[in-house]
């Protein structure tokens, strides 16, 4: 009888020394979650400040061509006048050449008021981290998954939370997932809306290009168009391997000449992607997580009524 006592005194001690090295091993987890999601929370801050900063330099700019016209460079028209561009510099500040090669354009902000109106900014489509930093919306929602991710881990391991606050989480995640696909909905639907519904339609001819703009023999191109008797200059957003002098369709506002898109495919497939999975990771906190947290609950209880017997 004794050496069965003695026996399951020393399961009940490994047991307790088993749970105390697990609670040990959880603190250290727990810091090397809060450590990593502080990193990602740097990036995403670093992001939103680069954008802030980009915005602050822009607001009191407007976005123009800079185009050679009659013989000038450097210059771009403003209501039927020429400006010229005295400054000019990238996303990073740095001075660039003024100068504007043949068949190409630059765009750029520049100031609207008549102090600042030489005084212009250039936009490299091509430059990935400046297009990142300008519009951050699909990076910053990757780190947030990343984050909520990691949030997740870091809640299992610390059962003291309550399965309450954990649900009302999940709740706001899925309600954020839920914006972010409305939010590309609208974009789509409002595209289609003013293609399918528009009987405003021209040819454009592509008269330039953008400067540093073509990857793999595509580029973005400058196009004229014309709308009662008057023309208009647009730019696309979308890449092409048409060359100077072809001919692309366009789609102009009933009453903003100015407004005008192509027939594109509006659907970004890895915003949809992130938004369905911040609904999917909205999910998991109300139904995966709390019952996790019940289970690591548990495990405690069960080593101190072990203990309490022998």
């Amino acid at each position: 009888m004794g050496l069965f006592k003695k026996k399951e005194t020393e399961e009940v001690k490994s047991k307790f020394m088993f749970y105390e090295k697990e609670k040990e091993k959880i603190g250290k987890k727990s810091i090397l979650f809060i450590v990593i999601m502080a990193l990602i929370g740097l990036c995403m801050i670093f992001s939103i400040s680069t954008y802030l900063r980009w915005n602050r330099d822009i607001e009191n700019r407007k976005e123009v061509l800079l185009i050679e016209e009659n013989e000038k460079l450097g210059y771009y028209n403003d209501k039927n006048e020429f400006v010229e561009v005295k400054t000019l510099s990238d996303f990073y500040g740095t001075e660039e050449d003024v100068e504007i090669r043949e068949n190409e354009g630059i765009v750029a902000y520049c100031g609207k008021k008549k102090v600042s109106r030489s005084d212009c900014i250039s936009i490299n489509p091509s430059d990935n981290l400046e297009n990142v930093m300008r519009k951050p919306y699909t990076i910053i929602n990757l780190l947030v998954i990343i984050e909520l991710l990691l949030l997740f881990e870091l809640l299992i391991s610390l059962p003291t939370v309550k399965p309450i606050v954990v649900k009302i989480c999940g709740i706001v995640i899925i309600l954020y997932g839920v914006f972010l696909v409305g939010y590309q909905i609208f974009n789509v639907t409002s595209y289609y809306y003013f293609v399918n519904n528009n009987k405003n339609v021209v040819d454009g001819t592509i008269v330039r290009e953008i400067r540093d703009s073509e990857i793999n023999n595509k580029r973005l191109p400058i196009i004229k168009y014309t709308v009662e008797d008057k023309d208009y200059t647009y730019y696309s957003l979308v890449k092409t391997d048409k060359k100077i002098g072809d001919t692309i369709t366009l789609y102009y506002g009933k009453k903003d000449y100015s407004k005008v898109t192509e027939k594109k495919n509006p659907f970004k497939i890895l915003d949809i992607l992130i938004s369905f999975v911040v609904i999917a990771i909205g999910i998991m906190f109300i139904k995966v997580l709390p019952n996790k947290i019940n289970i690591k609950k548990e495990e405690p209880k069960e080593s101190k009524e072990s203990e309490e017997k022998a």
